[in-house]
C-alpha cells in the first residue's frame, strides 16, 4: 500500500486533502483516536495523521501472517484504528472524491486488516472483543457513532413520526359530541319531501285527452315499444300570456308534435264549476261544459256526460310534412326541417323519425297552428317542454303529439299466464300515483282530472279493456283490430287503465242494484274450483251504495285475473287487477285465503268511489281515502261473511302496526309531505294505517249515523272533483251534534293530524269516592320528554262492572288541559275500561288495583269482555310494561287466562307481537332460554296459590295448530308462536313436511301458501348449507312470483354469520335480484337479531357504496337502512352508530326518517335492557324455581 501511495502521492493528493477535509469537518461523526495526543486538531493534522497511518500499516496488508507478531496492545490500538479509519473513510468517499479507485483500494487493504485482526481476537479467548467499551475517546469527549446508531438514530425518528401522526388521527377521529339530533335529521329529511310536478303551469287546464295505443307487432321485451298519439285538449285562462307548455313524461320519444289554437275563452259558453265560487284553494276551474269547442275525434265522435253540449266534429285530415329540425344535448340524431326542435336535456338520448303527421281542422275551420320554437326533453325530470315561437293568449288549443314508450315494468307490464313464460302475454297498466306520465305525455296531478277517450289497437284474439265498455271495433288489417271506448267521466290521470290480452269471461254478475255488469276474466286454460269472489261481489257494491248513498257509479266493472309473476293488485274506476292466488279463492280455500280476497276486493271496489269518484287535492292528504277504505274493509267482512269473524280484527291487523312505529319520538305527523316517487299503496303502509286508526276514532266518536250521513254529503258534494281536509271534516261537522259546543270538530282531528305519535291517558281511581283523576301525555317507547308535551282532543267512553251494554259506553272528551276528574266510574270492587274495543287511537294506563280487578274478571269469566277489548287490554299492559310503567309481573299475571280460555285470534294476535318483540330484545340475554322455557311450560297443570298456569305455546298448538288445511288465523298465529319458541311438534311438522316439499310438484297440496312462510322461516333458522343452497335455487327458478317472495322473506332467518353475510353481498352487487326482490329480502332482517347485527355493519362499512350504487333507488337504500332495526343493543353500538351518521351526515338525510328510527328503536332497547331485564329476570328465576319443585 505504501507503494501504492507513493506511486500516486502526486496525482491523488488532491484527494487525500479532500478526505483530510472531510474528516476534519465531521469530526464528530468519525473517530480521532489515531491523532497524537495534545496536537491541535486542525485538516493539516488530520492530513499527516492520515498518511502516517496508511505507511505504518501498509505492510499489514502484504502478509497476513503478521498479526500474530504484534502484542496484544498494538493489534488493539491497531485494530479500533483501522475500524475508525474505513468508517470515516467509507463516509468521505461518498462527500469528496472525484477519483475513487485510489482510496477505494485503500479502504479495501485497511478491512483486509481488520479482518485479520478480528481472526487473531476470536482465537484468543482471554483476550476480549474490542467494542464501545474498550475503545477511548478522545478529543475533548467526542463520541463515536457508527452506521448501526445512524440506523437506530433514523428509525427512531420514523417511528416517533408515525407515533405522533397516529395519535393526531386518533384524536381527530375520536366520537365526537353529536351535531344533530334524530328529530332535527328528519326535519331536513329529503325523503319524504313532497314531489311537485315541476313546472307545470297553473294556468293550464286539460280538458280532454283522446289516446291511440299500438302494441309491439311481436312479442314484448325488454326493448319492444309501444307507439301512442294522443291528442290533448286544454285551455289556458287566468294569464295575459304563457310563454311555454310542460308536460309529463318518462321513457317516451316524442317522434311528431304539432300545436293548435282553437278558441279564444270569450268565445267559450257558460261554466259550470265544481267548487264554491269562494273557495280560494281550489287550484283547478273544472269544466264541465263547453259550448263550440272544436273536438279532435280521430276516429269517432262521442261525448261525456261532464261536457254538456260539447259539439263533436268528424275532422278533415290531411298529410303535412314531417317534424324537422329535432336537435339533442348528446348523441344527436334527428330529422331536420323548419319551425321545430326537439331538446333532449340530461342524459336522454333519443331518436325521432319523421313520420307523415296531419293537421286537424274543425267543422268550421276555426283552427289556427301555433309555430312551435323548441321542444325540450329533460328526462331527469320527466319533463317535455314546448316553446311556442310566441307567446300563447288565454283560449283553447289542441296539442297533438305522436310517440314511443319503452315500458319500465311497473307502469306498464307484460307478463305470461304460461309457467315457461312462453305463449301470448297479458299487458296491463298500474299508473298510481305518478305512472301516468309512462303511458302518455300528460299534465300529471291528481287535481287536473280529464276526459279520456281511449283506443286500442290488438290482434285478433285478443282482447282489451280499459275504464270505460267498448263502444266500437274496427278492422285496420287482416290481422289488427281498433278498439274504441267510450268518453270516461272526469278522471285522474293515475285512474286511465287498459289490460290486453288472450282471455275469458269466467262469470258475470251484478253490480248492484242497476244494470251495471260485472265481469271476471282469467286465463282460459286454467281450471277454476269455484269463485269465491264472484259470489260475494254484488254484496260489496250494495253495501258500499248505501254506505255512500250513491249508486256504482260506471256502467260495467271488469275483475281480471294477473298472472303469477304480477303480485300488485291494481284499482282505476271499471276495471280491477287482483293476483292469482286471491281471485282463484274457492269456497274451500283456507280462510286466511278468503279473508285476504275479500278485504282485498272490497278495497278496490271501494275505490271506484274514494280515489275514482272524489279525489284528495294533494297526495299528502291520500291517507283519508285510503285509511277510510281500510277502516270501512275490517267492518263489511263479517257483515259479507260471517264464518270469517275469527280471521280478522282491526287491532291486531291495522292498530298495532300503526301505534307501533307511531310509538318512538321521531315517528312522522300526518300532516308531513311524502315523496311521491316512493308512495306505497299496499296494506303495509303504516301511513295509511294511522289514518284508518283515526277515522275509525271519529266513527265511533261521532256515532254511526252522523258518520254515514257525513260521508254521504262529501261524496255528494265532491264527486268528479278534488277535496281538501278541511271539506271532510267539515262535511262531518255538520252531522255530529254529539261534540261539546265549544270543541270543532275539525279542531279536535287537526290535533290528531298535526302531532306525533299518540296520548297514554292515565286513569287514577279514588276507589272510595268512585272517581277517577284523568290526564294525558305523549307515549313513548323511548320515555323522552321533551320541553313542551303535545296534547290532544281525547273522545273518551268507559264502561264498568255493572254495566251490561258494550255498545253504548259512557262518553265524554278529555280536552286539551292536562287533567280533568269523572264522577262515577264505579264501585271499590268494581273493575273500569276505558277506550272500549280501543276505538280510539291512544293507550290507557291504570292504577294497579284496577289491573288486578281486571285479571280476576278474566280469570272468572272472559267472554263478559267483547274480544277486541280483551285484545286491547293485552296490549295496553304489555305496551305500558315495555316502558316501565306497569310491573312486568301484573302483565303476565294478566295473561295467564289466556292459556286455556283464549281462543279469539285478536288476543293472541295482540299477544304474539308483544312476545315476538320480547325474544328480541332477551336474544342475547342471560333470561332468553328461561324465556322460552316458561312460555313454553308456564301453567302446566298445577296448583299455586290456587291458580294454575298453563302450557303456553304447547296448549294453544294442541287445540289450533293442527287445522292447517282450515287456515284461520288463529291457527297461523299457533304456528307462528310455537316454531319461534321451539315447540317441539311445531319443529317436526316443519321437518317432515319440508321434506314432502322437496319431491312434490304442488306446494299448496302439501302446506297452504298462507302457511308456507312459517314453515320456510322455521327450516331456515336451524339451516346450514344445504338448505341455503335449497332455497336460492327454489327461489330462482321458480315462475310464482309469490312463492318467490316467501321464499325471500325466509333467507333473513338463517343464523350462520356466513350465509348472511354472502347474501347481503350479493344484494349490493344487484345482479341476482331485483329492487322489488331486494327490498323483500331485507325487510325481514329486523325480525331476526343475528341477521340485524350482521346487516348494520355490512352498511356502516358500505354506506358510501351503496350512496352511489342506489342514487336512483331511494327505496333499496332505504330498505338497507330500516335492516340495521335492531341490530344495535349497547352503548357502545349506539354510539359507533351516532359517529357513523355524524361522518356520513348529507347522505344519511337521504333516509332520514328510516336512519331516525333505527336510532330510536336502539335507544328503546339499551333502556329496557338496563331498566326492565333485571324485572323481567327475576320473574323469570321465580316461576321456573316454581314450576321445577312442582
Amino acid at each position: 500500500m505504501l507503494k501504492l501511495i507513493r506511486g500516486r502521492s502526486e496525482a491523488h493528493e488532491q484527494d487525500l486533502e479532500a478526505v483530510s477535509r472531510c474528516v476534519y469537518e465531521h469530526a464528530p461523526l468519525g473517530y480521532h483516536g489515531f491523532l497524537h495526543h495534545g496536537e491541535p486538531i486542525s485538516m493539516t493534522s488530520t492530513a499527516r495523521a492520515f498518511r502516517t497511518l496508511l505507511t505504518s500499516h501498509a505492510s499489514l496488508t502484504r502478509d497476513s501472517s503478521r498479526c500474530d507478531d504484534e502484542t496484544d496492545d498494538e493489534r488493539r490500538q491497531s485494530t479500533e484504528t483501522i475500524m475508525s479509519l474505513a468508517l470515516d473513510l467509507d463516509y468521505c468517499l461518498l462527500l469528496n472524491l472525484r477519483d475513487s479507485g485510489f482510496m477505494i483500494q485503500a479502504i479495501h487493504h485497511l478491512k483486509i486488516t481488520a479482518d485479520c485482526m478480528m481472526q487473531t481476537y476470536s482465537g484468543n479467548i482471554a483476550m476480549p472483543h474490542p467494542s464501545e467499551k474498550t475503545i477511548h475517546h478522545h478529543r475533548k469527549d467526542g463520541w463515536f457513532l457508527t452506521y448501526k446508531k445512524i440506523l437506530s438514530f433514523v428509525v427512531l425518528i420514523v417511528i416517533a413520526l408515525i407515533v405522533a401522526g397516529l395519535i393526531g388521527w386518533n384524536i381527530g377521529t375520536m366520537p365526537k359530541a353529536r351535531i344533530y339530533d334524530p328529530l332535527a335529521l328528519i326535519e331536513d329529511d329529503t325523503e319524504e319531501s313532497e314531489v311537485i310536478v315541476d313546472s307545470i303551469s297553473p294556468f293550464v287546464h286539460p280538458l280532454r285527452y283522446r289516446l291511440e295505443l299500438m302494441p309491439p307487432t311481436d312479442s314484448v321485451n325488454a326493448t319492444s315499444k309501444l307507439k301512442g298519439r294522443v291528442v290533448i285538449e286544454f285551455r289556458i285562462d287566468d294569464t295575459p300570456s304563457l310563454n311555454k307548455l310542460s308536460l309529463n313524461a318518462r321513457n317516451i320519444t316524442t317522434t311528431r308534435y304539432k300545436l293548435l289554437f282553437m278558441e279564444e275563452n270569450n268565445a267559450r259558453g257558460k261554466r259550470r264549476r265544481r267548487r264554491h265560487a269562494d273557495n280560494s284553494n281550489s287550484d283547478q276551474k273544472l269544466v264541465t261544459s263547453a259550448d263550440n269547442a272544436t273536438t279532435l275525434n280521430l276516429t269517432v265522435t262521442s261525448s261525456s256526460p261532464q261536457l254538456e253540449n260539447q259539439k263533436g266534429t268528424v275532422e278533415n285530415v290531411t298529410d303535412y310534412p314531417a317534424v324537422t329540425n329535432v336537435t339533442f344535448f348528446g348523441n344527436e340524431t334527428s330529422s331536420r326541417g323548419e319551425n321545430s326542435s326537439v331538446t333532449t336535456e340530461a342524459s336522454a338520448n333519443a331518436t325521432t323519425s319523421g313520420p307523415t303527421s296531419t293537421i286537424v281542422t274543425s267543422g268550421n275551420g276555426n283552427v289556427t297552428e301555433v309555430e312551435i320554437q323548441r321542444y325540450e326533453v329533460d328526462a331527469n325530470n320527466g319533463l317535455h317542454v314546448i316553446h311556442p315561437a310566441s307567446a300563447m293568449s288565454p283560449g283553447t288549443y289542441s296539442l297533438e303529439i305522436d310517440y314511443e314508450i319503452l315500458p319500465d315494468g311497473k307502469a306498464i307490464y307484460s307478463a305470461s299466464f304460461n309457467e315457461s313464460s312462453e305463449g301470448k302475454l297479458l299487458i296491463g297498466t298500474r299508473l298510481k300515483p305518478m305512472g301516468a306520465s309512462h303511458l302518455l305525455p300528460i299534465f300529471d296531478d291528481v287535481n287536473l282530472k280529464a276526459v279520456f277517450s281511449v283506443s286500442v289497437a290488438r290482434v285478433r284474439g285478443a282482447r282489451v279493456l280499459s275504464n270505460m265498455p267498448l263502444n266500437v271495433s274496427t278492422n285496420t288489417s287482416d290481422d289488427w283490430m281498433m278498439d274504441i271506448f267510450k268518453d270516461t267521466p272526469l278522471l285522474s290521470p293515475h285512474n286511465l287503465a287498459f289490460v290486453m290480452g288472450e282471455i275469458e269471461s269466467l262469470g258475470t254478475t251484478k253490480a248492484g242494484s242497476d244494470n251495471a255488469t260485472a265481469t271476471f276474466w282469467g286465463d282460459p286454460k286454467r281450471r277454476s274450483r269455484g269463485m269465491y269472489l264472484l259470489d260475494k261481489l254484488e254484496q260489496i257494491v250494495a253495501f258500499l251504495s248505501d254506505v255512500f248513498s250513491m249508486r256504482y257509479p260506471l256502467p260495467k266493472l271488469d275483475i281480471v285475473a294477473l298472472p303469477s309473476r304480477i303480485v300488485d293488485n291494481a284499482g282505476s274506476p271499471g276495471l280491477i287487477s287482483i293476483k292469482q292466488s286471491l281471485f282463484y279463492a274457492a269456497d274451500r280455500s283456507p280462510m286466511v285465503t278468503k279473508t285476504d280476497a275479500l278485504s282485498t276486493l272490497i278495497s278496490l271496489i271501494g275505490e271506484q268511489w274514494l280515489g275514482g269518484v272524489v279525489n284528495m287535492n294533494n297526495w299528502t292528504d291520500v291517507w283519508l281515502l285510503e285509511g277510510s277504505m281500510l277502516h270501512l274493509r275490517h267492518v263489511m267482512i263479517e257483515k259479507i261473511d260471517s264464518l270469517l269473524d275469527s280471521s280478522h280484527a282491526f287491532l291486531t291487523d291495522v292498530q298495532w302496526d300503526a301505534m307501533e312505529e307511531d310509538g318512538y319520538s321521531v315517528s312522522r305527523p300526518l300532516r308531513s309531505n311524502v315523496n311521491l316517487a316512493n308512495m306505497d299503496f299496499s296494506d303495509d303502509n303504516n301511513r295509511h294505517k294511522k289514518g284508518a286508526c283515526l277515522i275509525r276514532m271519529l266513527h265511533g266518536a261521532i256515532n254511526d249515523t252522523a258518520f254515514r250521513n257525513g260521508y254521504r254529503k262529501f261524496v255528494a258534494r265532491w264527486n268528479y272533483s278534488t277535496a281538501t281536509i278541511d271539506d271532510f271534516w267539515e262535511a262531518m261537522a255538520e252531522e255530529t251534534v254529539d261534540l261539546p259546543t265549544d270543541i270543532a270538530l275539525s279542531e279536535v282531528m287537526n290535533s290528531w293530524i298535526s302531532h306525533r305519535g299518540y296520548p297514554i291517558v292515565s286513569v287514577r281511581r279514588d276507589y272510595e269516592k268512585g272517581t277517577a283523576a284523568i290526564e294525558q301525555q305523549r307515549f313513548t317507547y323511548e320515555q323522552s320528554l321533551s320541553d313542551t308535551q303535545p296534547t290532544w282532543y281525547v273522545p273518551l267512553d268507559y264502561i264498568n262492572k255493572t254495566s251490561n251494554d258494550w255498545s253504548s259506553p259512557t262518553k265524554t272528551w278529555l280536552h286539551s288541559e292536562a287533567e280533568m276528574t269523572v264522577d262515577n266510574v264505579g264501585a271499590q270492587d268494581s273493575w273500569v275500561v276505558f277506550n272500549v274495543n280501543k276505538t280510539g287511537y291512544y293507550r290507557v294506563h291504570y292504577d294497579e288495583k284496577n289491573w288486578k280487578l281486571l285479571t280476576k274478571a278474566l280469570e272468572e269469566n272472559h267472554e263478559v269482555f267483547p274480544e277486541e277489548t280483551r285484545a286491547s287490554l293485552v296490549d295496553d299492559v304489555l305496551g305500558l310494561a315495555a316502558v316501565g310503567l306497569t310491573k312486568y309481573a301484573t302483565a303476565f299475571d294478566f295473561i295467564k287466562y289466556m292459556q286455556m280460555k283464549e281462543r279469539h285470534y285478536a288476543p293472541w294476535g295482540a299477544l304474539m307481537r308483544h312476545l315476538l318483540k320480547l325474544n328480541g330484545l332477551l336474544y342475547e340475554t342471560s333470561g332468553f332460554s328461561d324465556f322460552q322455557v316458561v312460555l313454553s311450560y308456564l301453567g302446566e297443570k298445577k296448583q299455586i296459590n290456587s291458580e294454575f298456569t298453563l302450557k303456553f305455546t304447547s296448549q294453544l298448538y294442541s287445540d289450533a295448530g293442527w287445522k292447517v288445511d282450515e287456515g284461520s288465523r288463529l291457527t297461523l298465529t299457533a304456528l307462528t308462536i310455537a316454531c319461534a319458541f321451539e315447540n317441539a311438534e311445531c319443529l317436526e311438522w316443519s321437518r317432515n313436511h319440508f321434506a314432502k316439499l322437496k319431491d312434490h310438484p304442488d306446494a299448496d297440496e302439501v302446506v297452504p301458501a298462507y302457511a308456507r312462510e312459517v314453515l320456510y322461516c322455521t327450516i331456515a333458522r336451524y339451516g346450514t348449507r344445504n338448505e341455503w343452497n335449497y332455497f336460492v335455487e327454489r327461489a330462482n327458478s321458480t315462475t310464482d312470483q309469490e312463492e318467490k317472495y316467501r321464499l325471500l322473506s325466509a333467507f333473513a332467518c338463517f343464523q350462520t354469520p356466513w350465509i348472511l353475510q354472502s347474501l347481503l353481498s350479493e344484494l349490493l352487487e344487484g345482479k341476482m335480484y331485483n329492487e322489488e326482490e331486494t327490498q323483500r329480502i331485507l325487510k325481514s332482517f329486523p325480525q331476526n337479531p343475528v341477521a340485524a347485527q350482521i346487516a348494520y355493519k355490512f352498511v356502516r362499512n358500505n354506506w358510501q357504496i351503496m350512496v352511489t350504487r342506489f342514487s336512483k333507488s331511494r327505496p333499496t337504500l332505504k330498505a338497507f337502512a330500516r335492516a340495521t332495526m335492531n341490530g344495535l343493543i349497547s352503548d357502545e353500538d349506539l354510539e359507533d352508530f351516532q359517529t357513523f351518521s355524524g361522518d356520513n351526515l348529507e347522505s344519511i338525510k337521504t333516509v332520514g326518517y328510516t336512519m331516525a328510527m333505527v336510532e330510536a328503536h336502539a335507544n328503546f332497547a339499551i333502556t329496557w335492557l338496563k331498566q326492565s331485564l333485571p324485572e323481567v329476570q327475576e320473574w323469570l328465576t321465580a316461576n321456573n324455581a316454581t314450576q321445577t319443585s312442582t
